[in-house]
Formats: structure tokens, C-alpha cells, sequence
């Protein structure tokens, strides 16, 4: 970055935090895959059942999709489908991204 009248600035520009950002939506969009994919623990779904049981709620067990996603959006789809689905959507969403980067690596 150029400097600036109080000094040279080490901020990151717009373009290096959105990078930033854009690595951490994909590692989680990875690891979101995984959970899916091979039944993985997953801490927010921990988080979420030791919230409910402070609130005195009945603590649920079992994946976060079919629990909400199925019973509101998709009453009558099965399970193995609505996961696929949403695995789907993650793909893509990272192809997007590897479309991105090879255009961000062949513009220099």
C-alpha cells in the first residue's frame, strides 16, 4: 500500500481481507461437506443442544438439516436426497470459486 501522511499503512487492502474471507467461506464450506457427508461432529449442533437443555428445552438428536429444512421446507423428500441437495449446493458454490481463482491467477 502506498504510504499515507501519518506513516505507511499495513491495513489490508479490500481486495486481500475479501481473499481472507473468501478462504475462510471455503474452508467451512468443506468441512460443512464432511459433517454431511460422513456424519462428523459438528460444535455447533453441541452448542445448540447444551443451549437448549440450559433452557430447559428438550435437547434433539439427530442432523441439523433433517431436523429443520425437512420438517418446514421439505416435509416429504427423504433424508439421503435433502443431504445430497444441500452437498450440491455447496459444490457449486465452490466451483465458483475455483472459477474465481483461475480467473484472478490468468488476469495476473
Amino acid at each position: 500500500m502506498p504510504p499515507t501522511s501519518l506513516g505507511s499503512s499495513s491495513a489490508p487492502s479490500s481486495r486481500e481481507a475479501g481473499g481472507g474471507l473468501a478462504a475462510l467461506h471455503v474452508a467451512t464450506l468443506v468441512y460443512g461437506v464432511i459433517v454431511e457427508i460422513f456424519d462428523f461432529w459438528c460444535p455447533l449442533t453441541a452448542l445448540e443442544t447444551w443451549l437448549e437443555v440450559c433452557g430447559n428445552l428438550p435437547a434433539y438428536r439427530g442432523p441439523f438439516l433433517l431436523r429443520y429444512l425437512d420438517a418446514v421446507v421439505y416435509p416429504d423428500i427423504p433424508p439421503n436426497l435433502l443431504i445430497a441437495g444441500a452437498v450440491a449446493v455447496c459444490l457449486v458454490n465452490l466451483w465458483i470459486y475455483a472459477q474465481r481463482v483461475r480467473v484472478h491467477i490468468r488476469s495476473g
